[in-house]
């Protein structure tokens, strides 16, 4: 009987799949790959809440209870799924060693980040237990930075896939191999996307990939516990799998979509919004070029994103409602505290939005919090112009050609404004968080040790 089930829904997937585009569904290698990683780290998500909503704690081995998982729902995909465990078995390998080798030494890497991770390897259940530095045994730092309130308040899906890398290594540098692997999957969505909706060669979808995947901004963090690079790696992945979904009806996509959407709007505030406005760009642009309402996407993405906020994201979303607080506490609403005004020149501020942009954008790449200063000069090109880069810069974060590749996208944008993917795949281009840091939406990071307030990245 279940061998029945087990081949009956099998055929339905890969029947549903192949129906409407089998140049899209005939899965390669690298579609395969891709496909399996995202669905391990969502099975890894999913069974860690599972286990913190019935209070048992995390379990030491969820990763490879999740290779397990992934590995079944694969099989009702695609064929051949033995030779894809051995190839994501050593890059996770792989990844992990490098994790393990280097530490992490950014600020907010050191100060919330970690801590949190270390709160819930200590047995810290978010669901039950409110203060994370009370209920278990670690020294307060609440007075440098409210690090409690942003531990509390801050959304926990990198936390909690970088948790079950430290309990199995018991090295919590390890935590950082979800960078690799979300990383792994953009590109691998990317490539796939270019290989079977461009006329591009394979050379040229390689490199495009590359670049769009490991930004400078995506390249510097991948080694410390910062979420913006996480950020957009899934904000490329989610875009293109809702493109494919919404054009194909396609039941593994709506999968993929589904766990991007828990994943996104779990790993920080702005995910939520990236979200919603994502997924309402796609539908519009889809219902203006085709002249039809897809009902269907809007009722998935509706339930889809109100699952992942308030079930999946029971803490921090729904506890931030239950104790009567704005729902993006400590970010946005009443009460919330001010990451950004002091990190910057006052007069910065009271400029408009388009001064700040051309600001940023052309000034030199520095940490400093003096008024930018746009620059023509040839000299900002040279590598001289990158000394005080890295993952804390708070003026023009992406580096010197970043305007440059700003006004590629927006033309690539224009010229391909009757095509719907082209469109929406350049609004990917222009995603601000992953490519850079940039004071006119989001300024700085890495405040002197000796300041006590602390940066939300």
């Amino acid at each position: 009987m279940k061998s029945n089930i087990y081949t009956e829904f099998k055929h339905s997937m890969r029947s549903n799949n192949q129906a409407n585009c089998d140049k899209v569904f005939n899965y390669s290698f690298i579609d395969k790959l891709s496909i399996f990683t995202m669905i391990f780290l969502g099975a890894i998500y999913i069974l860690s809440l599972l286990e913190l909503a019935i209070g048992v704690g995390l379990i030491k081995y969820n990763i490879i209870f999740a290779i397990i998982v992934s590995g079944f729902i694969c099989s009702l995909i695609f064929d051949k799924i033995l030779k894809i465990i051995p190839i994501f078995g050593t890059l996770i390998i792989f990844f992990t060693i490098i994790s393990a080798y280097f530490f992490d030494y950014s600020w907010d890497g050191q100060t919330y980040h970690q801590t949190a991770i270390i709160a819930l390897f200590k047995g810290w259940n978010p669901f039950f237990e409110i203060n994370p530095l009370t209920a278990i045994n670690i020294p307060s730092i609440s007075e440098n930075g409210n690090v409690d309130i942003w531990i509390k308040h801050y959304p926990k899906s990198n936390w909690i896939l970088s948790v079950n890398f430290y309990n199995l290594t018991n090295n919590i540098e390890t935590g950082k191999t979800i960078n690799f692997l979300y990383a792994t999957v953009a590109f691998g969505f990317l490539y796939s996307f270019l290989s079977k909706f461009t006329k591009f060669g394979t050379k040229f979808n390689i490199l495009f990939s590359l670049i769009l995947t490991l930004t400078p901004i995506t390249f510097a963090q991948m080694l410390t516990f910062y979420v913006d690079n996480s950020l957009y790696n899934l904000i490329v992945i989610l875009t293109i799998s809702l493109l494919i979904y919404i054009k194909y009806q396609n039941k593994t996509y709506m999968l993929l979509s589904l766990i991007v959407l828990a994943l996104l709007i779990n790993i920080k505030f702005t995910g939520l919004i990236y979200s919603i406005a994502i997924s309402s760009i796609i539908f519009f642009s889809h219902t203006i070029y085709t002249k039809k309402i897809n009902t269907r996407y809007i009722k998935f993405m509706f339930y889809g994103i109100i699952f992942s906020t308030f079930i999946l994201g029971y803490n921090p979303y729904f506890t931030n409602l239950l104790q009567g607080k704005p729902l993006l506490y400590p970010v946005f609403g009443k009460g919330k505290m001010d990451v950004i005004g002091w990190q910057i020149d006052k007069n910065f501020h009271k400029q408009n939005q388009l001064k700040k942009m051309f600001c940023s954008y052309f000034s030199k790449p520095t940490n400093s919090k003096k008024y930018p200063e746009p620059q023509f000069d040839y000299q900002i090109l040279l590598p001289s112009a990158y000394k005080n880069m890295g993952y804390d810069t708070r003026i023009n974060g992406f580096g010197s050609i970043f305007p440059i590749l700003l006004l590629l996208s927006i033309l690539f944008f224009l010229l391909n404004l009757k095509e719907v993917n082209s469109v929406l795949f350049s609004f990917a281009l222009i995603t601000p968080d992953g490519h850079l840091k940039i004071p006119h939406l989001w300024p700085g990071q890495n405040p002197p040790p000796s300041d006590s307030r602390t940066v939300v990245s």
